[in-house]
Order: structure tokens, then sequence, then C-alpha cells
């Protein structure tokens, strides 16, 4: 695992904040070590308070933001001491520890404080990184997890059982590495990793070295054996594009969604085989996936090669996984109502999430992520590829896959705190979670069209004979919207072919198509 470092930028050189956006942007560039919108990362530093007077703080990843693209702005500022005065104390409550660290923020009108930060304030490092990277979270997944953690580290690495994130982890922690002082990284049971150092580059360093150790000792138990490739049946694609447009309409009936598929021959080989598919049908391994894949995915072990058969299949597998997962929301929720001895309910009473799968697996097709829009759906498939990497890792290891189960899984899912990052979404809008195609997507206007549709929330198919220029349109469009927000297709309208393969186009993108802007061609009616 190269480092990245460069002592000739000039951020490497700057105060403890650009010092820390450097680091951090560093680690999110790499998906095997940082998950989309996961991690956190601090640094100690002096500022200038309210009163003018220069004291401690801490910089700290603010909620809901990712470490590939922060900036300064994404930090929050807070008075170090009066937050490490809180280690004093033997207990807290969540809303007890927002509402204190809210008095601390030297910005106000920054993001608000990482769900992690008594973590990085209490541990005594100036520099401090968690993370979530698959060979970590392949460790911390597996029931032999603390054995291997000892063969590995021995006494440089302190193993804390799955515990969920807020005071209670984070004194813990503080608790044991002041126990073990000698200890260079913590490794979190079921959630990933904490490594510091005395300076940013030395912070670094050293979690780039936990992370390739960890990773050579699992690789060289599995072999080094690469990851197993395949091709799709035959027809498979053409299978696809009929079925999902039907799948998203059967799941609209929960939720109308953008669908993201996945057919690369790595995940293909990774759904030829029982043996892993079995583990990913266990559940999520770190609350970092779990939150953007779901606890369960619906997995259909052997997909029929007929279209009626499957869609058969589908619909009994998707009436099992609906009344699972309600019946498992209802045990959970009753589970944390009001307390035996009459105390009142931890947080308010949860609503449910529309339950649908997030994650499809389908064996010889391919992997189906659904989401709110594009963006959501490509993340969880993102998600998804990181489960699939850590479950290669524990299997080549020969190790046993033990995810956070239905009570932990709840806990995080539906967590007030967890909960804060959904309304930092922008709103939805008019066709949000909706398809447009448009037709003569190059032209003037056909561009204004999409672009409309664009800002309304829509993910838009932009077909026309210039399919170059249809091209050229919808990447300015993804420019100014996100990656895959819109897709140019060439195709010729007057050739009823042509037409049917832009929506078999559409299907396989996003799921389906919702909304049709004829804006070129001649429409005709024509009786079936």
């Amino acid at each position: 695992m190269p480092a990245q470092w460069n002592e000739q930028d000039p951020a490497t050189r700057g105060d403890a904040l650009e010092q820390l956006v450097y680091r951090s942007r560093l680690l999110g560039s790499d998906r095997s070590i940082c998950n989309w919108g996961g991690g956190n990362t601090s640094a100690k530093g002096e500022a200038v308070d309210y009163r003018g007077r220069t004291v401690p703080v801490l910089h700290v990843k603010g909620s809901g933001s990712d470490l590939a693209t922060a900036g300064s702005a994404h930090f929050a500022t807070l008075l170090l001491e009066p937050v490490r005065e809180l280690l004093a104390r033997p207990e807290l409550t969540d809303a007890e520890m927002v509402d204190y660290l809210a008095h601390t923020v030297l910005n106000p009108g920054g993001p608000r404080p990482s769900i992690e930060t008594l973590l990085h304030a209490f541990l005594p490092a100036a520099h401090v990184d968690h993370t979530h990277p698959d060979a970590i979270v392949a460790l911390a997944t597996a029931e032999q997890g603390p054995a291997w953690a000892e063969e590995i580290w021995g006494e440089r690495a302190i193993w804390i059982p799955y515990r969920r994130p807020g005071f209670a982890l984070a004194r813990q922690c503080a608790l044991a590495l002041g126990e073990r002082p000698q200890a260079r990284a913590i490794v979190l049971g079921k959630h990933g990793l904490i490594t510091w150092g005395d300076t940013a580059r030395e912070c670094y360093a050293a979690t780039l070295e936990v992370i390739e150790q960890a990773h050579r000792f699992l690789r060289a138990r599995s072999g080094n054996t690469p990851a197993a490739r395949a091709e799709g049946r035959p027809g498979a694609e053409e299978l696809l594009a009929q079925l999902l447009p039907w799948l998203r309409g059967r799941l609209g009936q929960h939720a109308r969604l953008i669908f993201s598929l996945d057919r690369r021959p790595e995940t293909l080989g990774f759904l030829a085989d029982p043996r892993l598919v079995g583990m990913a049908a266990q559940g999520a391994a770190c609350p970092d996936h779990l939150v953007h894949t779901g606890r369960l995915p619906l997995v259909l072990a052997e997909p029929a090669q007929d279209l009626p058969e499957l869609q058969a299949q589908l619909e009994t597998a998707l009436g099992t996984f609906v009344a699972t997962t309600e019946a498992e929301f209802a045990a959970e929720a009753a589970r944390t109502g009001p307390q035996p001895d009459g105390a009142p309910a931890p947080s308010t009473a949860p609503t449910q999430d529309p339950p649908v799968p997030r994650i499809l697996l389908l064996p010889g097709l391919g992997a189906v992520a659904t989401g709110r829009s594009v963006g959501a759906a490509d993340i969880s498939l993102g998600l998804l590829e990181r489960a699939m990497a850590v479950i290669r890792l524990v299997a080549g290891a020969g190790g046993t896959y033990a995810p956070l189960g239905a009570p932990d899984a709840f806990d995080v899912q539906y967590w007030a705190l967890e909960r804060y990052k959904l309304t930092l979404q922008p709103p939805e809008a008019e066709f949000s979670r909706q398809v447009a195609l448009v037709t003569g997507g190059a032209g003037g206007i056909g561009r204004a069209t999409a672009s409309a549709l664009c800002r309304g929330g829509a993910s838009v198919v932009l077909v026309d004979l210039d399919g170059a220029g249809a091209t050229a349109a919808a990447e300015e469009l993804c420019q100014h919207h996100g990656a895959r927000t819109a897709i140019g297709v060439a195709t010729d309208v007057t050739q009823e072919e042509a037409v049917a393969a832009a929506f078999r186009r559409a299907a396989l993108e996003y799921g389906g198509v919702d909304i049709v802007v004829a804006n070129a061609g001649i429409a005709s009616y024509r009786p079936v």
C-alpha cells in the first residue's frame, strides 16, 4: 500500500487544520481504507477563541461529510479542555453529549461534530485517524479476529469488542490505552481501526502500516489467491433489460427507487461462489456498510432462465423479505421502547424505512443496488464492493464470518445521531426518483429540456441520431448534477428496434423509464 504523502505540497507545512485536510483527503481517496461518508480524522492544535485568547482546540471531521472531498469547512473546531473533562464522567447519554459539545464549538457556523468526537478528544495523540479498511473490517468481523490480531500485533494493538459509537466506546478506548500505552492501534470489533501519531505524517504512516500488516496476514493465509472472475450467463443482459423495469415497479409499491447494476467479472465471480453469497446473506459487516446497504440483501440462490419464472421467484423472495423486515423492525422497536423499570424510551420511537432491499444478489445475472437517486444507488453498490472484499478476505483466510446481529444493526440504523445525517441530504425535487428519456437530446431544445429535468431531480437518457452530441450533452449535465445523472445514446427514432434498444439501455442503467419527452421525430399511433 504505497504512501501518497508529498512533502512538496504546501499543505504539509500548514497549520494543524491544513495538514488535517491534506491527510484526510489522502485517506479518503482510497475506498479500501475509507468508505464514502465514513471514517473521521482529527488534529489537536491552537486557535484564538472569542475572547482573543490562544487556546487548545480539537479539529474533527463534521458529521455527514466525505473525507475524499473534505475541505476546512467540513471540520468542526472545539475547545479541547472542556471536551476532555468528560473523560472523568462515568456515563453520558447521547443527548447530553450532543448538547455539551454544542457549547464547546469554536466555529458555531461549522458542521456538527462527528459522532466519534469524544474518541478523538480522549486519546492523547495530537493526530488521530478512525477508518474502516477492508483488511481491518475482515479481522473485526471474523470470529477468529481477536486471536488473529494477537498473532499480528501482540501488545501493539488493543482489541475492543463491538460497542456502538459514542461516549461509552470513546471512554473505553481511552482507558484501555492508558493501561497499555505501548499500543499503537485499536481494533474495534465489527467496526474498524483507530491509529494515531505525534505528527500528521506519522499518523498517516501508522494507519497505512497497520492496514498493510493486516492485509499481508490475511493474504498469506489465503495463499494470495486473486478474486475469482466469471462471465454472466448467456442472454443475461437481455433478461435483465426486461426484468429490471418490472422489479422497479414491484418495489415501487413501497418506494420509488433508482437502480444501479454491477456485472463486473469480479462481482459475477463472487456471486458464482455459494459460500461467499451465503456469507453475504448473513448481514452487513460493519455500521458503515449497513447504513448504505441495509442489514440483509435479497439473495436468489439460482435465478431462473425464463422471465416469468424469474419474476415468480422474485415475487416470493420479496414477499419473504418484506415480511421478515417488518417483523424484525417490530421486534426491535419494541425492545427499544419503555424499559421494565418504567424509565422512558432511550429515544423517540423510530419510523420504519421502506421494507425494500437496498441490495439484490442475482447469481449469473449481477448485483443490483437501489436508492433515492442514482448517486445513492451507486454509493450502495460501492459499499457492496467493499463488503465483498471483506468477505473474500475472511473466507480466504479460513475465518468464520460473524457480522452485526439484528439488535446491533437496528441500533445503528435507527440511531438518532446516525439519522441526523439524513437531514443533511438535499430535499427531494419534483422529478426525484424518476428517469426521463428525451429524444433530440443533442439539440438546443433537447439539452434545455434535459437540463430542466436534471435540476428537478431526474436521471436523464438523452437519445439522438447524433450519438456523440448526446453523449457530450450528458457529460455536461453530469458535471453540474453528479456522476451518472445523465447518459447519451445514439438512436434513430424512426427505427423501432433502435428505440427499443434505447429503452433497454435505460433499464440497465437506471432500472426503467418514467417520463418520455418526444422532442424529435414523428409521433404516430398504432393500435396493438
